[in-house]
């Protein structure tokens, strides 16, 4: 099942019919629980939005002389099935203008969430690859590119998710967010700050969303480690890695002993990272 949305929007159309032009569009936003319809060439703000289950919500809506509720269910490919409960009594289809990660960037924005970015990343069955020779992250040069990005390596997919669950900054002032440069690093020593970052007992449960740094005995990269992930909390760690791509893994079965030979955990480093020095730290 697709992660359900927050801020999203549809084109609507006939199911009968799906080829002919859209009959309309709607927008919802269940942060704010607004939104909008346009039918029949007319617009109108929807009242009373409540999400009704994590797929489907619910909103009343006036929109010229058509009036009544509307009940929406949201498939695992995003698409949408609209039941307009009064005038017209019909039902309609629609199809998604926002990627998924976009959706997650509008769930987790300014969460500071990095693991449930993360997660919302492996739930989305996106088909993330771990690559160390070439990076389609490197090569974004705007919210949009990032976002397509599918090629990756372990320290990149964690600045992802803490762009997605941070402020989503851009360089300059576009008038389309989308289309700035992300302001976010994707090197390895930005990933992890070696002065603050202390070394894992290999007892205690590491806290959510903490930076877990494993130092291998051999082959660590030239910011002195082979492999990251973000701890969710549980003892359990999420990262990218080769062969089987997106995981959660026990931290010490990620990062055994004779693999590593140390652990390091500490905060994502949100002002070297994506110039954000008043993010909040995670809890300790």
């Amino acid at each position: 099942m697709a992660e359900p949305p927050v801020i999203a929007s549809w084109e609507l159309h006939d199911p009968s019919f799906p080829k002919n032009p859209a009959l309309g569009h709607l927008g919802i936003d269940l942060k704010r629980n607004t939104g909008t319809l346009t039918y029949n060439n007319e617009t109108c703000q929807l009242t009373t939005v409540t999400r009704i289950t994590p797929t489907r919500f619910g909103a009343r809506y006036q929109v010229g002389r058509f009036h009544g509720l509307l009940e929406a269910e949201v498939a695992n490919d995003r698409s949408i099935t609209v039941k307009f409960i009064g005038t017209p009594k019909a039902t309609v289809s629609g199809t998604p203008h926002e990627s998924e990660v976009q959706w997650i960037a509008s769930a987790y924005q300014e969460s500071y969430d990095i693991a449930g970015a993360a997660v919302a990343l492996s739930k989305g069955n996106l088909g993330y690859v771990w690559s160390n020779g070439g990076s389609q992250f490197t090569d974004a040069h705007t919210q949009d590119q990032l976002y397509a990005a599918r090629q990756l390596c372990c320290f990149e997919f964690v600045h992802l998710a803490a762009y997605l669950a941070g402020r989503q900054k851009v360089a300059g002032q576009p008038k389309v967010a989308c289309q700035g440069t992300p302001l976010v690093s994707g090197a390895a020593a930005m990933v992890y700050s070696k002065r603050t970052f202390k070394v894992w007992d290999r007892k205690s449960v590491i806290p959510r969303n903490k930076i877990v740094v494993g130092v291998a005995r051999a082959f660590n990269n030239p910011s002195g480690f082979y492999h990251v992930g973000v701890s969710l909390g549980d003892g359990r760690v999420i990262s990218l890695s080769g062969g089987s791509n997106i995981h959660i893994e026990q931290t010490g079965d990620l990062f055994g002993r004779v693999y590593y030979s140390e652990v390091l955990i500490g905060d994502y480093p949100w002002a070297q990272a994506q110039n954000d020095p008043g993010a909040p730290p995670p809890p300790p």
